[in-house]
Order: C-alpha cells, then sequence, then structure tokens
C-alpha cells in the first residue's frame, strides 16, 4: 500500500492516503508505517529566544539591535532589557534614538528618561530630529525642548516656525511661548531677517513672549 500512498500520479494515492488518515484517527498503531514521517524540528528551534542568556549584558544586546534581519519587535526587548541594565545601557540607548526604525527610536528614548539625566536625553531627542519624520512625534518633541529650556534644542523651535506643516509650526510656537521671555532675543534676531510676509508673526510672537498675551 505504501507504494501506492507514494503514486506520482496522485489519483490511487488520494483515496488511500484518505482512507489511511481516517483509521489513524482510531488505530493509529495500526497504519503507522504507512504515513509519511514527521519532519523533525531541532530542539533548539522551539526554545529559542534572541534574548536569551543576555540578561544584564549590555554589549550584547547593543550588538542584538544592531542584527540586520531583527525584527522590530524584538529589537524593542532589547530595548527595554538595555533600560534593565540602569545607567550602563544609556550609552547604546543614545545611539538608539536615531535608529532607522520608528518603534525603536521611541522606546530607545522612553527607556533612556529611565536610566540617564534629563539633559542627556533632550539632548537624545535634538539628535533624534535628524531622522525623525512622524509629526504626532514632532509635536511633542517641540514641546519637551521648549518647556524644558534646553538650549540645544533652540535652534529646532525656530527652524519649525517655518515648517510646511500648520499644527507643526503651531506646536513650535507654543513650544516657544513655553520658554518664556528668555526666548524672546531669538526672535528679534529672526525677525530682523525674516521674509516681509513672515516679519508680522515674528512680531506677533515677540509680543506674546514679552508681555505673556497668548
Amino acid at each position: 500500500m505504501l507504494p501506492l500512498l507514494r503514486s506520482p500520479e496522485g489519483l490511487p494515492a488520494r483515496p488511500l492516503a484518505a482512507l489511511v488518515e481516517c483509521v489513524a484517527q482510531t488505530h493509529p498503531e495500526a497504519v503507522v508505517h504507512l504515513r509519511p514521517a514527521p519532519t523533525p524540528i531541532h530542539p533548539q528551534a522551539l526554545t529559542e529566544d534572541p534574548l536569551a542568556g543576555l540578561d544584564g549584558d549590555v554589549e550584547g544586546l547593543a550588538a542584538l539591535t544592531r542584527a540586520a534581519d531583527l525584527a522590530d519587535g524584538v529589537a524593542v526587548r532589547a530595548v527595554h532589557a538595555l533600560a534593565e541594565c540602569g545607567e550602563a545601557g544609556a550609552s547604546p540607548l543614545e545611539a538608539l534614538a536615531t535608529d532607522r526604525r520608528p518603534r525603536v527610536r521611541s522606546a530607545a528614548i522612553r527607556a533612556l528618561r529611565k536610566v540617564a539625566s534629563p539633559a542627556r536625553t533632550l539632548d537624545a531627542i535634538v539628535a533624534s530630529f535628524a531622522v525623525e519624520t512622524r509629526k504626532d512625534v514632532i509635536i511633542s518633541r517641540l514641546s519637551s525642548l521648549g518647556f524644558a529650556r534646553h538650549e540645544a534644542g533652540a535652534p529646532l523651535l525656530l527652524e519649525h516656525l517655518e515648517h510646511g506643516d500648520p499644527k507643526v509650526r503651531e506646536a513650535a510656537r507654543r513650544a516657544t511661548l513655553g520658554w518664556g521671555p528668555a526666548f524672546a532675543p531669538r526672535i528679534h534676531k529672526v525677525a530682523r531677517k525674516a521674509r516681509p510676509d513672515r516679519r508680522a508673526v515674528y512680531l506677533e510672537l515677540l509680543e506674546q513672549l514679552e508681555h505673556g498675551d497668548d
């Protein structure tokens, strides 16, 4: 019967194979020799976890996040594991703030807040603007830079006051107001060089900064 089950034409094999499967439901031992051997699965394939054995291993976790074929979800798990390493994980997390994968960037900055100083985290946020394209994230990070009065972020606030998206421009304006009157000299400088059709925007912002009229 076994040769028939393997018939290249497949015609007799189909009903016979169906019969074998039917018998196997109640008397598997009677047809075990007629059924194809299962494909062996290596035990490691069932248990292997890319993060296995990397607890507390900053270098190993950092190397894992750089693997070219690593799934985003696994990379995010590695980011969380780096955060568990405390301050020792700060440097690789800082580097991941500019990672090409959006989910990894966001996870890295969130993790960095837990293990690094506010200034260091804000520096990483500034660096992330070099690759960040998600408008909702840009809006949130402008707010962080403005209300924290982070000096390295000041040029970004000015730059995004001229952004093409009105929502981003408004976020930059509010972040600037959040900075407060100390930001006014920068706006004075930009207003002097602004195009005539944009100068009124800066003058209005100056009025709000200097007199608190939001």
